[in-house]
């Protein structure tokens, strides 16, 4: 049974946003929400604006990060979803086309942070887990999902029927480092330690800086026909949640590390997909002191990189 063609509907005009100004000594990263609340145009233009991805645009940003400070144009969020499956681990990502940089990769579970949630960034964490991640029955119900022991919102119920017998267990911890981040130091904001220990890492293709956080689920013990992704399509002035067609890729690892092996889950099973098709994000990208320069890489030339 399919699901709804539009889960929900959101109003964009909702979004807003803030800079963040970053800085970091030899322990922290430090990051100060600054400036008036942008709407989602503004934020466009802005990390238009902070494009520095040439080499002399790398060192801009090393040098600001390491003496007076960065001005980021957003904060974003992603999460390194690893799961489990009949002895197996893979990594999670998502397919899309992303407008602003004029690519389709492979990306992480990631979202733009709302103003309201800046300053606890696991709060857009748990948004973007409960909205993006849409495991679903035979029977076309959506299992809800559960962080650390706590329920999350169920933001489709109007739409779709949760199915209350099980939950999509997730946990916060590391079960694949992304190569990109800055792994040396703990990240404050506005003075505070963030919850959930993440990672941050600075997109010079958009002059952004971006938290990773780690999660791990398993699907052993739940019985579903399909790892649905659902994605926010602007439509006419709307931000329509649609189930991607695609869903969620599940990269198979092996010693810690990512493998070509590539599946979608659908029909009760894994699916395999050509791995040569697959297109990674910047996280997947090599970095310098923690900012990436390129903002994609393929999956293959990923494998061949690490094995050198």
């Amino acid at each position: 049974m399919s699901l709804e063609d539009i889960l929900k509907t959101k109003d964009p005009k909702d979004f807003a946003n803030q800079q963040v100004f970053v800085w970091r000594d030899e322990e922290y990263v430090n990051v100060q929400i600054v400036g008036p609340q942008n709407n989602f145009p503004t934020l466009m233009g802005l990390r238009k604006e902070g494009k520095k991805d040439t080499p002399e645009g790398v060192e801009h940003i090393r040098k600001k990060l390491n003496t007076t400070g960065f001005l980021a144009a957003n904060l974003g969020i992603s999460a390194i979803l690893t799961i489990d499956y009949k002895g197996e681990r893979y990594v999670t990502t998502v397919q899309q086309h992303r407008k602003d940089l004029g690519d389709n990769v492979a990306k992480l579970i990631s979202g733009y942070v709302d103003a309201k949630h800046l300053a606890q960034p696991v709060e857009a964490l748990v948004e973007e887990l409960c909205e993006e991640i849409v495991p679903t029955t035979k029977d076309g119900k959506v299992v809800p999902i559960k962080l650390n022991g706590h329920d999350l919102p169920k933001p489709y119920e109007k739409s779709v029927q949760y199915d209350e017998k099980q939950k999509l267990e997730v946990i916060l911890e590391k079960g694949y480092q992304a190569p990109g981040t800055d792994k040396k130091r703990k990240v404050l904001i506005n003075g505070h330690e963030v919850a959930g220990n993440p990672e941050i890492y600075y997109q010079a293709p958009s002059g952004s800086a971006q938290l990773i956080f780690y999660c791990h689920a398993s699907l052993d013990d739940l019985v579903i026909d399909t790892l649905n992704h659902a994605e926010d399509r602007l439509e006419d002035g709307k931000l329509n949640a649609r189930i991607h067609p695609k869903g969620l890729y599940l990269i198979k690892m092996k010693d810690g590390e990512l493998t070509s092996q590539v599946y979608t889950f659908s029909n009760g099973k894994l699916e395999p997909v050509d791995p040569s098709k697959i297109v990674l994000s910047e996280p997947f990208v090599k970095s310098e002191d923690g900012i990436i320069a390129e903002q994609n890489i393929p999956l293959l030339k990923y494998l061949e990189q690490r094995k050198k």
